[in-house]
């Protein structure tokens, strides 16, 4: 069984692969011609081993050089790895009313500013009085009124 498990864990792997691309033109609305080539050559060395045939001449067909079996495996490019900005969810009284995307290193004084400045928090706040601000660090906002 350890076999399967490891088969089904790199063909989930590869569908990841498959849906960030898709989420990345769903985003965008469009996609760099070199960026879809770079997606595309990658998706083909990942199958090659599950469907040798077919990727190889996918590879042909996309104009790539050489056979799909002789390329060097994709590497992992750890800098772009490195998040520096991240949503957070903003509640008011429990419920979810609005997110930010802040740095990751923001101090709460400035989150604190830049969350009750968005219109949508001004509008649930209104007139009432602003009871807590409490920050989870890099989960969640949450405002506390009366």
């Amino acid at each position: 069984t350890d076999g399967n498990y490891g088969l089904n864990t790199a063909v989930s792997s590869i569908m990841e692969y498959v849906n960030a691309m898709y989420a990345y033109v769903g985003a965008n609305k469009t996609i760099h011609k070199a960026v879809a080539l770079e997606a595309n050559k990658n998706l083909l060395k990942l199958l090659a081993p599950f469907t040798p045939h077919i990727t190889e001449e996918l590879w042909q067909k996309c104009g790539f050089e050489g056979s799909v079996h002789a390329q060097d495996w994709p590497e992992v490019d750890k800098s772009a790895l490195v998040v520096d900005e991240i949503e957070l969810p903003v509640q008011i009284n429990g419920k979810v009313r609005d997110r930010l995307t802040v740095a990751v290193d923001i101090d709460k004084d400035a989150l604190q500013e830049k969350v009750l400045a968005l219109p949508h928090i001004q509008e649930f706040i209104g007139d009432k009085k602003v009871v807590k601000f409490i920050v989870v660090p890099k989960k969640i906002i949450n405002i506390v009124i009366k």
